[in-house]
């Protein structure tokens, strides 16, 4: 693969880098992939008997082997690094098991005219605190979990979560249908609360963290929460119930909360971060044929049943553990407008003491429709032009 001018520009900085006297960093080869759209790979290793180590930090190879993955349009856009190991997974700011996240905030933190000197310092600092376990400073706020959005399906959430005393809780989520692409999450509920015809998306809060990254597939998922001691079989008869309330042929969302907006070192008042999955209609259908066949069983329950009713029941459980392995998680785009995370940039400016407030505007030419706008801005209630 010709190389682009910026990796040429990449590779003469890592060059000069490794070329000084004592330094950790060393070159061990050169390829090309396309794995991450056209990079040029660069395969090096780092001397790490110089970083201070503890316990409950990253235990630290001699020499640890990294990749870099440099773009094409590299210095403008960052490069990437991952290891050829998972030892580093399931700890904070690692991804997919061996991509090594450098920066909370790549727009404000990278900088293209430092290039590979930068880059290299940053994983230099990015080992020393996962060394020392300091990767989250116990001041600093949470790094929420990452969920890769593959839905077209946009949520809005307007009103905070149940509270802490309720977690962990499962329940409902009523939503208003904007538009074809659009939900709102207007209220929670029991799921028993809930009134005929009323939409909802199932709800699932939990009262421990999930892993940085979340999962791509069902089963993934459903492992994690079973790993911190939430059983499986009630996930999923939560999702039975809601899917038999849900119209047919029409796809599923379920909202899953884990306590991750807050300070570090405050566990205790951190608030619920969400997420929403979007089941698609079909396999919607596989969580209605499940409910189904426990319903057939309850109602066979110390009698015998027939062989071919057996054989079903078996086939429909078969098909509902496939999908639970084999499909992926879709998680949606989500909006946050709760009260008890989204404060308005405006609370509290003088502007404000408009909210709410009935306005009669007198002239609209120049000056008029200019304050018409600022008072519309101001979230006055109404406007009535004279």
């Amino acid at each position: 693969m010709e190389l682009s001018e910026g990796q040429e520009l990449a590779l003469r900085q890592l060059r000069r880098i490794a070329a000084v006297e004592g330094s950790a960093l060393r070159i061990d080869n050169i390829t090309s992939d396309a794995r991450f759209d056209s990079a040029l790979a660069v395969d090096v290793s780092i001397d790490c008997t110089h970083y201070e180590q503890t316990a409950e930090g990253l235990q630290l190879h001699a020499r640890e082997s990294l990749r870099l993955w440099i773009p094409v349009d590299f210095p403008y856009h960052l490069p990437r690094v991952t290891t050829a190991h998972t030892r580093f997974s399931g700890n904070p700011h690692v991804q997919w098991g061996s991509h090594l996240c450098l920066y909370v905030a790549p727009d404000s933190q990278w900088f293209p005219s430092e290039g590979m000197i930068g880059y290299i310092r940053q994983l230099s600092a990015w080992l020393q605190a996962a060394a020392t376990n300091a990767l989250d400073a116990p001041e600093a706020p949470m790094h929420p979990p990452v969920a890769y959005t593959e839905s077209d399906t946009r949520v809005l959430i307007q009103t905070n979560t149940p509270g802490r005393d309720k977690w962990p809780w499962f329940g409902a989520a009523v939503v208003l249908q904007r538009r074809a692409n659009l939900v709102e999450i207007m209220d929670w509920k029991e799921a028993y609360k809930l009134t005929p015809g009323e939409h909802f998306a199932a709800s699932i809060l939990l009262d421990f963290e999930l892993s940085f990254e979340y999962p791509r597939t069902v089963r993934e998922l459903l492992q994690q929460m079973e790993q911190r001691g939430l059983e499986t079989t009630k996930t999923i008869v939560h999702l039975m119930l809601a899917a038999e309330r849900t119209a047919p042929n029409a796809p599923m969302l379920v909202v899953v909360g884990a306590p991750s907006r807050g300070v570090v070192s405050e566990p205790d008042r951190r608030l619920q971060h969400l997420s929403v999955w979007e089941i698609e209609a079909e396999h919607v259908q596989r969580l209605k044929n499940a409910a189904l066949a426990c319903d057939v069983m309850n109602r066979f329950q110390g009698k015998e049943t027939p062989d071919e009713l057996r054989v079903l029941i078996d086939s429909v459980f078969s098909e509902l553990f496939k999908w639970q392995a084999q499909s992926r998680v879709r998680w949606c785009y989500v909006h946050e407008n709760r009260p008890e995370i989204v404060v308005r940039r405006d609370d509290g400016a003088p502007a404000a003491w408009f909210r709410g407030k009935s306005i009669a505007v007198w002239g609209c030419g120049a000056l008029g429709g200019l304050l018409a706008e600022h008072l519309v801005r101001a979230s006055a209630k109404r406007l009535d032009p004279l």
